[in-house]
């Protein structure tokens, strides 16, 4: 009872002659008084006090989350260690994204999510139905990241780059599609150089024609003899 009583002196001593730490040194925390802890089982690998703090960005309705973890942990020596951890994943683009948004340290910009791409949703959902990944796993390969993303020119749907691929029409021109688009824009270059396979030979037939003779017509102005 009475240390407790000397605790709460000293508590309310710190808290009217104010922090206890100067402003110009790094604040470290202090492990609690062993002799006001009641014995268990965390302090048996000598940690007498730890700290967490954390930075975390999460993709609303997904498991996947962003950001970085650091925890302080002083030992019964008063010694402090600090560990830092960033949590990202590899998204369906193969590349390795630790921050929701693109990030520029040092001049080197770091990609973000650029986004879900459906056809990439589509694979995943196969193979979650197999069991061959977990949820979250599907909802990690459905992402692409900022440097990978690509825009369908005929439906305007954003796609990683793995499926939103350049196409040549039937007249030389190169676009970026999406595997429907894509098919679709095949099928009317099929049926372009169909349509000029069997109007080709009249094509012919209209070049051998002779060129139109002009017919002169009489001139009322010219001078008759």
């Amino acid at each position: 009872m009475t240390m407790n009583i000397k605790k709460t002196i000293d508590f309310f001593k710190d808290l009217f002659t104010g922090s206890p730490f100067e402003a110009d040194k790094p604040y470290i925390p202090q492990p609690p008084d062993p002799a006001g802890q009641s014995p268990d089982n965390s302090n048996q690998d000598g940690i007498f006090y730890s700290e967490n703090s954390l930075d975390l960005e999460t993709i609303e309705g997904t498991p996947i989350t962003f950001g970085k973890k650091e925890v302080v942990i002083v030992d019964s020596q008063g010694n402090s260690k600090t560990i830092r951890k960033k949590l990202g994943h590899i998204l369906g683009s193969d590349l390795l994204v630790t921050s929701l948004n693109p990030t520029v340290r040092d001049g080197i910009t770091s990609p973000g999510v650029g986004g879900k791409c459906k056809n990439c949703l589509q694979e995943a959902a196969l193979l979650l139905e197999a069991n061959l990944i977990s949820i979250e796993e599907a909802h990690r390969l459905s992402l692409f990241d900022t440097s990978s993303g690509s825009q369908c020119q005929a439906c305007g749907r954003r796609l990683c780059c793995k499926h939103c691929r350049p196409f040549e029409d039937s007249n030389g021109v190169v676009v970026n599609l999406c595997p429907e688009c894509t098919e679709a824009a095949r099928h009317q270059k099929h049926f372009n150089k169909a349509v000029n396979i069997l109007l080709s030979p009249f094509v012919e037939e209209v070049k051998k024609l002779p060129p139109a003779t002009e017919t002169k017509g009489d001139n009322s102005n010219e001078t008759k003899n």
